[in-house]
């Protein structure tokens, strides 16, 4: 019985994962296109470090994040389902304060996640500078060898490294 729930939960993570890879490939080919169709106006208006810090940020979620999230919260849905079923049925006074104690989660949730979302969005603001930089410097660095200003474009990114990294630090901690 136990290997037989092992081999299933196996292959349910495996179809899975197979899955949700098939649908981030399909979704950066989808991203792909439509950054690559832009007009010529949004790429002399829109810095190429937000570009490419959405694009990998955006792909980043779908690889990593979403599945992992999405299958967290089966699984807890299933657990809390199931503890609450089987409270009710042992205790039906169990559900008198269940609707008062859901409605303040759902209040409290309401709040939190509009607060997160706003937070989140600074996220990419604050990487913007340093990739833009960092490409700048890159695509420069014939011209900054020979003006000798190397090390004034590695001090600049590195307090540019260290604005992302605080920036980061107060956001994650407000949100998480």
């Amino acid at each position: 019985l136990t290997l037989s729930q092992c081999v299933s939960v196996f292959v349910l993570y495996v179809v899975f994962y197979n899955r949700s890879l098939g649908g981030a490939k399909r979704m950066h080919n989808s991203m792909l296109m439509s950054v690559i169709s832009s007009p010529i106006s949004f790429f002399d208006t829109t810095p190429l470090g937000r570009i490419i810090n959405r694009f990998a940020n955006d792909v980043r979620i779908l690889d990593l994040a979403l599945p992992l999230e999405f299958l967290q919260f089966i699984e807890n849905t299933v657990a809390l389902a199931s503890v609450v079923v089987v409270v009710s049925v042992t205790n039906p006074l169990f559900l008198l304060p269940l609707a008062g104690i859901a409605g303040l989660y759902w209040g409290i949730r309401r709040y939190y996640l509009r607060t997160a979302v706003e937070l989140k969005r600074l996220i990419p603001l604050s990487r913007s500078p340093f990739l833009a930089h960092l490409s700048e410097s890159l695509n420069g660095a014939p011209s900054l060898r020979a003006y000798g200003m190397l090390e004034h474009a590695e001090y600049i990114q590195g307090e540019r490294l260290d604005d992302v990294c605080s920036n980061l630090t107060h956001i994650m901690s407000a949100v998480v």
